[in-house]
């Protein structure tokens, strides 16, 4: 008899715990879209309001240069040679 109430007591236990665990999980993916209807609201509110200009990057572009009248002529190829960048490898932190 008291290892008919364990096995039963074992299944109601877990059928709590389980029927607990659904039940949060409902809760908490709610909760989380209704945030997220209501954030995004108030941003495109706040977007809509805000003057961004003074934020937005202002690039100063530099004017392009003229190649140069003293092209060197490289004696192996037999093409003028080019202006390689040199500096810090970008790609590289």
């Amino acid at each position: 008899m008291a290892v008919i109430f364990k096995i039963v007591t074992n299944k109601c236990l877990f059928a709590l715990i389980l029927s607990i665990a659904i039940v949060f999980c409902l809760i908490h993916g709610w909760c989380n879209y209704s945030d997220n209807v209501i954030l995004s609201s108030r941003r495109e509110l706040i977007a809509t309001k805000f003057d961004f200009t003074p934020f937005m990057p202002r690039h100063h572009h530099r004017k392009h240069l003229s190649p140069s009248p003293e092209t060197e002529i490289d004696p192996i190829y037999g093409v003028e040679k080019r202006l390689v960048p040199t500096g810090p490898n970008p790609l590289h932190h």
